[in-house]
C-alpha cells in the first residue's frame, strides 16, 4: 500500500511538471531572442556563385560593343547627294546597318530634285530624320581658276546641308558629315563616339576623319592606331557646331571647299584625328575623283573590318603635348635608310626613316614608295610635323625633314607657306 501510495505521488509530480514545461514554452518562448541561422555553403553560396556567373556573361558579352552610350547630345548625322541613287542607296544601307539605335540622327541633303534619289530617301521613312532638297542655283566667280560648275555646286551645298541641319535642332553639338560614295566600317560609330571627346578637350584638333589619304592595303596594318595629321583629310568627317557658326561658316567658300579647309590661314596649325586603316571606303568611281586618282590610289583603301573596343583607347594620347613628346622621340629615334635601300630592307617589325628636304623631292619619295604625291598649302597629305607614317613592308617607315621639324609650313602664325 505505501509503494502503491507513492508511485501515484512520484506520477503526479512527473505530470505537473510536463504540464508547467509545456506552459513555458507556449507562453514565453516565442518572446525569446533567437538564434540566427548560420550561413552555410550548401545554402546561400551556390546562388551567389550563380550571380556572380551571369554577371561574368553579360560583361564579356558587352565587350567591344558596337555602341557606346553617351547620353549627352544626340549627333546628327548628314549625307550630301546629287543624283547617284544606286550609291546614295548602298552609303544609307552600311549607315542603317551599323547604326546604334540611339544617340544618332540621319539627314538627307540633295543637290536638286533627281527623282530617283528622292524615291531612294522615301524608301527609308522615317529612318531619315529630315530630307532637304536645294535648288542648284550654281555661284561661279567672275575670273575662276578652274571654270567646272561642280566643284562650286559642292561647297555651296555643304554649305546649305549644314546650315539646315543645326537649324532643326539648338541642342546639336557636333555633326558627321558623308557623301552619297561612302561605306563606312562596322566600328565607324565606335570610332566617332570615342574620338568625339577630343573636341572638347583639345582646342589644338579642329575635326575627325574617318579616313587615311594614304590607307592603302600594304601601307596600314593597325586597326587600333590613331594620329593627328595637318593635313584634313576629309571623306567621313566631324566638328563641333560652335566652330561652324563661329568661324567656318561664316567665310564658307563658293567653291573648292576641301581645300580651303587645308589652306593654313584657315586650318591655323590645327589638326585633324585619322586613323591607319580607314573607317570609309570610297566606291564613286562614277562621278567623283578623276579615274587615274581613283584607280591608282582609292580603290585601294582598305576598309577596317576587325572588331576595335574602342572603350580601351586612350584619348589623352591624342592630346598635343603628350603625342608631340611620343612621336618625336620615336621619330628622332628610328634608323636613317636611303630610299633606294629601303625595297631591299630584309627586316620586318623595325622602325626606319627616310628624309626629303623639299616639296619636290618629297613628291619624288612619295610616287617611288606608291603612296599619293600631293601636297595642299606646303602640308603633304597624312602629314604631321612634317613627317607622313606609313607601314611598308612589314616595317613602320617615318617620312621626315632632316630635322624632324615642319620646315615647308608653319604651324604658327601667320600660318603662311616658307
Amino acid at each position: 500500500m505505501f509503494f502503491k501510495n507513492k508511485f501515484r505521488g512520484s506520477f503526479t509530480i512527473l505530470c505537473f511538471a510536463f504540464i508547467l514545461l509545456g506552459l513555458y514554452y507556449y507562453f514565453l518562448h516565442p518572446y525569446l531572442p533567437k538564434e540566427e541561422k548560420a550561413l552555410t555553403p550548401t545554402t546561400e553560396v551556390p546562388e551567389v556563385k550563380k550571380e556572380e556567373k551571369v554577371l561574368e556573361q553579360l560583361n564579356h558579352e558587352n565587350d567591344g560593343q558596337e555602341e557606346i552610350s553617351n547620353p549627352l547630345y544626340v549627333i546628327p548625322v548628314i549625307i550630301f547627294t546629287y543624283k547617284r541613287a544606286k550609291y546614295l542607296r548602298k552609303t544609307l544601307n552600311t549607315v542603317f546597318k551599323y547604326l546604334p539605335s540611339n544617340k544618332y540622327k540621319v539627314f538627307v541633303s540633295q543637290d536638286g530634285f533627281d527623282a530617283a534619289v528622292k524615291r531612294v530617301v522615301d524608301s527609308f521613312g522615317s529612318k531619315i530624320a529630315k530630307h532637304f532638297q536645294r535648288e542648284r542655283i550654281i555661284k561661279i566667280p567672275d575670273n575662276p581658276v578652274v571654270r567646272i560648275p561642280e566643284y562650286y555646286s559642292i561647297a555651296q551645298h555643304y554649305k546649305f546641308g549644314i546650315d539646315n541641319v543645326f537649324s532643326t535642332d539648338p541642342t546639336f553639338d557636333r555633326i558627321i558629315i558623308l557623301e552619297e560614295d561612302l561605306e563606312i566600317a562596322p566600328d565607324f560609330f565606335d570610332y566617332f563616339n570615342r574620338m568625339s571627346t577630343l573636341l572638347d578637350k583639345d582646342t589644338t584638333i579642329l575635326c575627325i576623319s574617318a579616313w587615311n589619304d594614304n590607307g592603302m592595303k600594304g601601307y596600314v596594318s593597325d586597326p587600333t592606331a590613331v594620329y593627328r595629321s595637318d593635313f584634313f583629310p576629309g571623306l567621313g568627317w566631324m566638328i563641333k557646331r560652335k566652330l561652324w557658326e563661329d568661324e567656318i561658316g561664316p567665310k564658307w567658300p563658293i567653291g573648292f571647299w576641301d581645300d580651303w579647309m587645308r589652306e593654313g590661314e584657315n586650318r591655323k596649325g590645327r589638326v585633324c584625328i585619322r586613323p591607319e586603316v580607314s573607317r570609309t571606303y570610297t566606291f564613286g568611281v562614277r562621278g567623283g575623283a578623276s579615274s587615274n586618282q581613283y584607280s591608282n590610289y582609292l580603290l585601294h583603301i582598305k576598309l577596317n573590318q576587325e572588331k576595335v573596343n574602342w572603350n580601351n583607347f586612350d584619348i589623352n594620347s591624342l592630346i598635343k603635348d603628350k603625342y608631340d613628346d611620343q612621336f618625336l622621340t620615336k621619330v628622332k629615334h628610328a634608323p636613317l635608310i636611303k630610299l633606294d635601300n629601303i625595297k631591299s630592307y630584309n627586316y620586318k617589325g623595325v622602325t626606319l626613316r627616310v628624309e626629303y628636304k623639299s616639296n619636290d623631292e618629297y613628291l619624288e619619295v612619295a610616287a617611288k614608295l606608291g603612296i599619293m604625291p600631293d601636297i595642299k598649302d606646303g602640308v603633304p597629305r597624312g602629314a604631321y610635323l612634317g613627317t607622313i607614317t606609313i607601314k611598308y613592308r612589314g616595317n613602320t617607315v617615318y617620312l621626315t625633314t632632316p630635322t624632324q621639324s615642319p620646315v615647308t609650313y608653319l604651324n604658327t602664325p601667320p600660318y603662311k607657306q616658307k
